[in-house]
């Protein structure tokens, strides 16, 4: 229920040479960097925006040091090491972040994204719960309860959070996406697959989003309609392969094992996809 970046290497030192000229001071939500740190955060959040996410990295570190009673460069860092993946290595970040702020929204969120990653839901939960506190209208931590919940086998626990979230923000593709696979995850089938053709009519979706549709027609025996979905983005062998994993996945009986299950679908998919892509 689930993003990576391209490696560009932009020229870096003529970047920060522009825009140190330009650099103050950056409010935070708790402290204030100093003028170098400022500088290195700019010319990071260039690289970053760039797509080269990794190269970023040290630049926020350094930052961090320059101004080490600010949180604003451990967010940054914790942020593009979620968006690479190197969760636990941004745990480390996160908990060094909520040293400085507890309460600090980005950083329990972040936190969060983190702890989900390494599929440690539980943990995961308090962290969303902690930041819903702070700022209760913000439907991205809905849409994260909700991926936690699902992770844990709480079925209808998530599809209330990805409701909530959508009466905030009923454009969200992610937010409706997660609630039509949730809901066909748990066997509602017909809601789910409304959604989810919905989903795949948005700006924004993906082959990702068809597939979840695909996978809603298979878990609901609609074979024949799973298959012509799939057949946009997959080969007829991977076609076969997922229409025979939808049967073994709607045989399982609790949602926890589906969702872990959909999970490594879901890796399958974006391999054949690439491989598909490369001949």
């Amino acid at each position: 229920m689930k993003a990576p970046h391209s490696a560009r290497k932009p020229g870096v030192f003529a970047v920060l040479l522009l825009l140190a000229a330009c650099a103050g001071p950056i409010e935070t939500e708790k402290g204030v960097l100093n003028e170098d740190a400022a500088s290195l955060m700019r010319v990071a959040e260039t690289t970053r925006a760039a797509g080269n996410s990794a190269a970023a990295i040290p630049l926020y570190q350094r930052a961090a040091k320059l101004s080490p009673e600010s949180p604003k460069p451990l967010i940054a860092l914790g942020q593009t090491l979620n968006e690479l993946g190197a969760y636990s290595q941004a745990s480390r970040v996160w908990t060094r972040a909520l040293a400085l702020d507890p309460m600090g929204f980005q950083a329990l969120s972040g936190y969060g994204t983190a702890l989900t990653g390494l599929n440690q839901p539980h943990l995961a939960l308090a962290k969303f719960e902690q930041a819903l506190a702070v700022k209760p209208s913000d439907p991205v931590i809905y849409n994260a309860i909700g991926v936690a919940q699902d992770m844990l086998g709480n079925a209808r626990e998530a599809q209330d959070s990805y409701r909530a979230g959508l009466a905030l923000a009923p454009a969200s593709i992610n937010l409706a996406n997660n609630l039509g696979l949730s809901l066909a995850l748990s066997g509602g089938y017909g809601e789910a697959i409304a959604l989810l053709e919905g989903v795949v009519e948005m700006p924004g979706s993906t082959a990702r989003h068809r597939q979840n549709l695909a996978l809603a027609y298979g878990l609901a025996g609609e074979t024949e309609k799973a298959a012509r979905i799939a057949r946009l983005d997959l080969d007829e062998q991977r076609v076969m392969q997922n229409l025979s994993y939808y049967a073994i996945i709607r045989d399982m009986g609790d949602h926890a094992k589906r969702v872990a299950a959909v999970g490594s679908l879901e890796n399958a998919v974006s391999l054949a996809r690439q491989r598909r892509s490369a001949n």
